[in-house]
């Protein structure tokens, strides 16, 4: 039953990943219907509209084009939630639940090592969000395809949906951290949500506050999104994605030798 931990823990996420995945369809598809609407309106105004602070943080400037539009709309704010909301959710639950079910002896009473068991469940972690970002690179595309005027590239569509890959998986290495090390669910949920509010809100307040502009780089927003989603891909992919990957390794490597030795809970 648990000879391999990862395809056991991906049989169950299924049902999670068809829904989040039917979810980001949907998304991508009420936005590819909204564009027709958002070209024949007066973009000038709409972005005249916007204080100047809004509009360098969200490219409002780049609405008047398909791929500013989705950068604006989704890949700006509505992504970034569901693809952190969906790595804090994993992150924190794959090894706690083991704990909190009291099944987490069981395993380790197999030949199976705590290495492998944290590995394998991370592999089946990073596996859920990668399967969500094809399914965000596919729609993306081809919902653009329909619409031949938004002038979105496949470059665009890859860059666009690795940023949220990327972003995910920072705060999905952070939840899962916490839990390998803790053992507390709530401790790792709380944990990682406060850093993300707190690291957008930095990020947010950096597009306009001077004296802090320097420091952006500390979030991982800035190197995701700070650039635009629309910007990464055709033009290449900005180095500030290296960095959110070796982010999301080093926090699971430092989490590693204190699973190895803790306690675990009944």
């Amino acid at each position: 039953m648990f000879a391999n931990v990862y395809t056991k823990t991906l049989r169950d996420l299924r049902r999670g990943l068809i829904g989040w995945s039917l979810g980001i369809v949907a998304l991508m598809g009420t936005m590819v219907a909204l564009w027709p609407t958002v070209r024949d309106m007066d973009i000038a105004g709409i972005v005249e509209a916007y204080p100047e602070a809004m509009q360098e943080m969200f490219n409002i400037d780049q609405i008047s084009t398909g791929a500013g539009f989705l950068n604006t709309e989704v890949f700006s704010w509505l992504l970034p939630v569901m693809f952190i909301t969906y790595g804090v959710g994993i992150g924190s639950r794959l090894l706690a639940r083991e704990e909190e079910a009291g099944t987490m002896d069981v395993l380790l009473s197999t030949p199976l090592s705590r290495d492998r068991l944290m590995l394998e469940k991370a592999a089946a972690a990073v596996t859920g969000l990668v399967i969500l970002t094809v399914v965000l690179f596919v729609s993306t595309w081809g919902l653009a395809i329909l619409a031949s005027d938004m002038g979105v590239t496949v470059g665009y569509a890859a860059g666009a949906a690795l940023a949220m890959l990327l972003l995910g998986l920072v705060f999905a290495a952070l939840a899962y951290g916490v839990t390998a090390v803790t053992g507390k669910r709530a401790l790792a949920v709380a944990a990682s949500v406060s850093l993300a509010v707190a690291g957008y809100v930095f990020y947010a307040a950096s597009t306009f506050v001077d004296a802090i502009a320097s420091w952006d780089w500390l979030t991982p927003f800035q190197h995701a999104i700070g650039v635009g989603p629309a910007a990464t891909g055709d033009a290449g992919l900005p180095l500030g994605f290296l960095w959110l990957a070796i982010a999301g390794v080093v926090l699971i490597a430092l989490a590693r030798p204190v699973f190895r030795r803790r306690d675990i809970g009944v």
